[in-house]
């Protein structure tokens, strides 16, 4: 009870996780730059790895079954660099904060607790595995809920809430479809894991897009113009601008 009030009290201090990224400037790029490197570094890193074996099936077998291998440490430290990138993002996005460590710790157990490999009996470390996938995929969706009321009235925030709530409800219908093949038929199992998997990575570059535009800067601004053109030509880029000192 303890913890979790320490834990409450912290994200309810907006100005301790703001003064993070004010005292340390290149925490806050590089969890930006994470964010929209890290869906291709992991995409590269798991090819390379199924590459190396042939054997493997991307239907039916999971993405954590590829840490087995003598490959398989490539796998565990992309797990390890996902949890590293989301409890930076946490400190980021006070909104979601608790969700987003969770989840970050989860890819930590994830790494350290191998799953088992195809045929071999369960273990209780492989529960420990399969508990922290789930979780990790639970905690998705909630904080892309939590996410749409972090942006308030900036820049043509309304597309990257519409996308956050997208990836979320995909995420709750990948959730329920991986529930029930877990306790049932497992045979697309794999397809089902990526297809969550990939609708994080995507979700992370949105986070990434996002927090460009809270850093300003005009390469910045006009990378995200460019790129909300590009999904919303519909709608023109309407820049707000303070019209106080307009008398002056």
């Amino acid at each position: 009870m303890n913890i979790l009030f320490i834990v409450n009290e912290y994200i309810q201090n907006t100005e301790s996780l703001k003064s993070i990224t004010v005292r340390i400037p290149w925490f806050g790029r590089m969890v930006e730059r994470g964010c929209l490197a890290f869906p291709l570094l992991f995409l590269a890193g798991t090819a390379i790895v199924e590459a190396r074996l042939p054997e493997y099936n991307r239907i039916s077998q999971t993405i954590s079954q590829l840490a087995l291998g003598s490959w398989g440490w490539i796998e565990n430290v992309l797990f390890v660099l996902f949890g590293l990138l989301l409890l930076g993002i946490s400190l980021r996005l006070k909104e979601a904060c608790i969700p987003l460590t969770v989840a970050g710790i989860a890819f930590f157990v994830i790494a350290l607790c191998p799953t088992q490999s195809i045929g071999d009996p369960r273990t209780f470390t492989n529960a420990i595995h399969e508990f922290a996938a789930m979780t990790t995929a639970a905690m998705l969706p909630v904080t892309c809920f939590k996410m749409t009321n972090s942006g308030g009235n900036s820049l043509n925030f309304d597309l990257i809430r519409t996308v956050c709530v997208t990836v979320g409800v995909c995420g709750l219908v990948l959730n329920l479809l991986g529930f029930v093949m877990f306790f049932g038929d497992r045979s697309l199992m794999g397809i089902v894991e990526r297809l969550i998997m990939l609708n994080g990575l995507v979700w992370l570059q949105v986070v990434g897009i996002y927090f460009m535009q809270l850093s300003g800067g005009t390469q910045r601004q006009n990378f995200y113009k460019s790129w909300l053109n590009i999904f919303n030509r519909r709608r023109p880029i309407v820049v707000e601008v303070d019209h106080r000192h307009s008398n002056h």
